[in-house]
């Protein structure tokens, strides 16, 4: 994202509904999308690879409408918006030019609860299944685990902000189906 309200950002899911049992289930990110720095429309991006490459270089390369037609043949400006952000989801916004996960990682975003002291937590699971916390331990694995060949730039623990009010849960989001 350039600027605020412009850029990408990715939608989360609310938690799962409850069969009766009281179980923590953390919301996932349900759509990944992309806004035009030209039109404003909000465009779905197909993968979350390709939603990582877009924001990898959001501010050298602003994202057009005429991009999205690698996977959808002359789309433009003037097509209808894909998406548009109401309370029917939490919209969250990924800050730019974070760098896209090295090859065999994976960079998860996970929500957390209503009243916690921070929106979200950025995790990082490595090539060997291991969940990393934080630039100190990424740092202290890579130090003790060299065959990876990913260096300490290639990570970003920066936490996106919500679009809507902070203080909204994600409880409070509903299941809506894409389409």
């Amino acid at each position: 994202m350039a600027s605020p309200g412009k850029g990408t950002t990715s939608m989360t899911s609310p938690k799962t509904p409850g069969s009766g049992l009281k179980r923590k289930v953390s919301p996932t990110v349900g759509t990944y999308a992309v806004q035009c720095v030209k039109c404003f429309k909000w465009r779905k991006i197909p993968s979350k690879e390709q939603y990582e490459a877009i924001l990898q270089s959001a501010l050298e390369d602003p994202w057009v409408c005429s991009r999205a037609s690698t996977w959808r043949p002359r789309v433009s400006c003037d097509d209808p918006a894909d998406l548009s952000p109401d309370m029917s989801r939490l919209w969250v916004i990924d800050k730019p030019n974070i760098p896209c996960p090295p090859k065999g990682w994976e960079r998860l975003l996970t929500l957390r609860g209503e009243g916690a002291c921070r929106f979200a937590d950025v995790y990082y699971i490595s090539p060997c299944g291991k969940r990393l916390r934080s630039m100190l331990e990424v740092e202290r694995f890579l130090e003790e685990n060299t065959r990876y060949g990913a260096t300490i730039s290639d990570f970003n623990f920066q936490i996106p902000r919500s679009l809507h009010d902070s203080k909204r849960s994600a409880s409070e989001a509903q299941i809506q189906g894409d389409t």
